[in-house]
């Protein structure tokens, strides 16, 4: 957990949050939208996984792309997200889903997926990235597994007005190979 870089700074904080934790906060953002209150969501920023960075697929050995050497695949499936607008800063509230689906070359006993979330801002530069790493504990006998992550974001400096021109991005954190062929399959 993290808190500001700077009272000052655009730059985001970002705060990894426990999935218990997590659950009673979605809990209580579903209540709160429930409560009856007339005034309308505020506009957020869009939250996408970036195109060629949503999925991979691994091979052992990694030269063999067949059937059989298929070791696992992997994606980010079913963003989520709320926000509000606090003290001069854009609140975000985010989760996906990491999910491995395991071929019949995969043999160990843990997974470590490498991840990233970036913030663009309206201008298109990217004025922050994190890399993240989750840990899949696939069952034995199970052919898929998956975590789901939690993130609170907060951008200093975006207003009602300027927020909903930032992106929070999230992709993979994969080879540009591998990108480039995911680009060429869609």
């Amino acid at each position: 957990m993290r808190g500001p870089i700077s009272a000052r700074d655009p730059i985001p904080a970002i705060r990894r949050a426990g999935r218990p934790i997590a659950a009673v906060f979605w809990a209580a953002i579903v209540l709160a939208a429930c409560s009856g209150n007339d005034e309308p969501p505020p506009d957020c920023p869009e939250v996408a996984v970036i195109n060629g960075l949503e999925s991979a697929t691994f091979y052992n050995p990694p030269a063999t792309e067949s059937l059989e050497s298929l070791d696992y695949s992997v994606s980010l499936e079913n963003l989520r997200g709320a926000c509000s607008y606090t003290d001069g800063a854009l609140d975000l509230s985010v989760s996906v889903d990491i999910v491995a689906r395991f071929g019949p070359a995969f043999s160990r006993d843990t997974l470590e997926i490498p991840y990233f979330i970036a913030v663009e801002n309206p201008s298109g530069d990217i004025v922050f990235k994190r890399e993240f790493g989750t840990t899949i504990d696939p069952a034995p006998g199970n052919r898929s597994a998956g975590n789901r992550e939690f993130f609170e974001q907060q951008v200093f400096g975006a207003t009602p007005e300027t927020g909903p021109d930032y992106s929070i991005l999230f992709g993979l954190q994969i080879d540009r190979n591998q990108a480039l062929r995911n680009i060429e399959e869609d």
